[in-house]
């Protein structure tokens, strides 16, 4: 489908919405029961629920490392 297809149109069907190209880079600290091994899977889902079509979606890339417990985390140093 071409952008000017329906699906890059509002809900209301107004006219077409523009198409940006972001990056988006960011270094956080997330507090989760998550099991560390799900948590890039349950980051990337939550991340790609904000974006209308998955082939909109170029590249996600998270990686989880963990913190050593006196900076709040369980690892060890």
């Amino acid at each position: 489908m071409s952008p000017s297809g329906d699906r890059y149109r509002v809900p209301s069907g107004g006219l077409p919405m523009r198409a940006f190209y972001l990056e988006i880079s960011a270094k956080l600290i997330y507090r989760s029961d998550t099991d560390p091994e799900d948590l890039p899977a349950d980051i990337y889902s939550q991340i790609s629920e904000f974006i209308r079509n998955d082939e909109d979606i170029i590249d996600i890339e998270v990686q989880a490392l963990p913190l050593p417990a006196d900076l709040g985390g369980t690892a060890s140093h």
